[in-house]
């Protein structure tokens, strides 16, 4: 069947479109039920330096847009888990140029 409409077994983090990238970058996710969730941008040294989400998500798939205004370029990590604990993280790597 088409993957699209199958729901997820686990949390989902899809590589970041465009990417690299210069001003915004979407990033798309996939849970497996409800949850809260956070998706944080996180520094090469591992700081978190913006948080894109934070919210209760209903199942299934979603997308985030990262805006990069005032960040500098470089590497950086964009990270989902969920406030529970109960799911295994996800993390993507993303460069952004400028």
């Amino acid at each position: 069947g088409d993957q699209r409409t199958e729901l997820p077994s686990v949390i989902s983090l899809q590589t970041p479109y465009p990417n690299p990238f210069n001003a915004q970058t979407n990033i798309s996710y996939s849970i497996p039920f409800a949850m809260d969730i956070e998706i944080g941008v996180f520094d090469i040294q591992g700081k978190k330096i913006k948080v894109l989400e934070r919210a209760l998500k209903s199942i299934g798939h979603h997308k985030v847009t990262w805006n990069s205004d005032g960040i500098i370029s470089g590497t950086y990590f964009i990270k989902i888990q969920d406030e529970g604990g109960w799911m295994k993280s996800q993390e993507t790597k993303v460069i952004l140029v400028k």
